[in-house]
């Protein structure tokens, strides 16, 4: 006897828990402290403030786009960081 296969996976998005500008934060500064990791004190404290806030930048145009469901923290860490980086150049 053969036995049809019902699938459970629901149709549509996926279902994931909005994450908070709060709950985001510890995993941007680490991805930024770890990329700056080589800077000396004065100046990393500095550049990765400046990450930090040029990745909420990018959650800010994210939330007003209505893309919030995008937003990830690494992604948003490295963004963050490659913009810092840039404007240094």
């Amino acid at each position: 006897m053969v036995c049809p296969v019902v699938s459970t996976v629901r149709e549509g998005r996926s279902i994931r828990k909005r994450t908070t500008r709060e709950e985001m934060l510890p995993a941007i500064r680490r991805a930024a402290e770890n990329e700056f990791a080589a800077v000396p004190p004065e100046r990393r404290a500095v550049l990765v403030r400046r990450a930090v806030s040029e990745a909420l930048l990018v959650l800010a145009k994210l939330d007003a786009a209505g893309a919030r469901e995008l937003a990830y923290p690494l992604p948003l860490a490295r963004t963050g960081i490659a913009r810092t980086r840039r404007s240094l150049a």
